[in-house]
């Protein structure tokens, strides 16, 4: 049941942090000091988190590296400007930085609960 939970919170978690993209005059930068790049970092730890959860037979590495190219995606649809706001490298830092914390978070809950890391 865990996992059907998980696997629907993942599918609306990435519509939501995907379409915040294409949301009209959406510029997180423009709220706060690093506003924009704590976005990206807690978007990628909630995928990356939800996609362990959901998707538990999927090595880390591929979820990782799926929630990093879901990044990368996004600010190449800004660079190509098919999406509003501009390409950022430290977006994509952020998003890097994101994925390892939940990395670790689920390295250390499944180190914690006797299941072997993935």
């Amino acid at each position: 049941m865990i996992q059907l939970v998980a696997r629907l919170a993942l599918v609306l978690f990435a519509i939501w942090a995907a379409s915040t993209v294409f949301e009209p005059g959406h510029h997180a930068a423009r709220l706060e000091i690093a506003a924009d790049s704590l976005e990206h970092a807690l978007i990628s730890l909630g995928l990356f988190t939800l996609a362990s959860a959901a998707l538990p037979k999927i090595n880390l590495l591929w979820i990782g590296l799926a929630v990093l190219g879901l990044g990368l995606g996004l600010e190449l649809l800004q660079l190509a400007q098919l999406a509003p706001g501009r390409f950022e490298l430290r977006d994509i830092l952020a998003d890097y930085c994101g994925m390892v914390v939940g990395w670790l978070a689920v390295a250390v809950g499944e180190a914690r609960s006797g299941h072997r890391a993935r």
